[in-house]
């Protein structure tokens, strides 16, 4: 389903980024990085769960660094979203935690 939808639309950044999750989901981390990639550079890096996906997957390819930054870039956009998601901003911050980072609490 999600490859007829990319075949009809291949720049479509939700679609990128469903094949990516899916394929992340698989175990197939460096064909999940490529799709996450296309769908960030489509949203210009704008789309937290995007770069919540796209900070996972780099953490599975044991690029840490990267995986953190993408991560830091979620939260940020996240928190300020007009209506933000909190279960999505409690998730990236508990993973920054997780790799040592120091961030402020949500709910500030």
């Amino acid at each position: 389903m999600i490859r007829k939808a990319l075949k009809a639309e291949p720049k479509n950044s939700a679609y990128l980024d469903s094949m990516g999750w899916v394929l992340f989901k698989r175990g197939k981390y460096d064909e999940a990085l490529k799709y996450l990639k296309m769908a960030s550079a489509d949203r210009d890096g704008k789309d937290p769960t995007i770069l919540e996906h796209l900070g996972d997957c780099l953490e599975k390819l044991k690029q840490k660094k990267q995986a953190v930054e993408s991560w830091k870039q979620a939260f940020e956009l996240a928190r300020k979203d007009k209506r933000p998601d909190k279960k999505l901003i409690e998730r990236i911050e508990k993973k920054l935690k997780d790799a040592g980072e120091t961030v402020k609490p949500s709910g500030k």
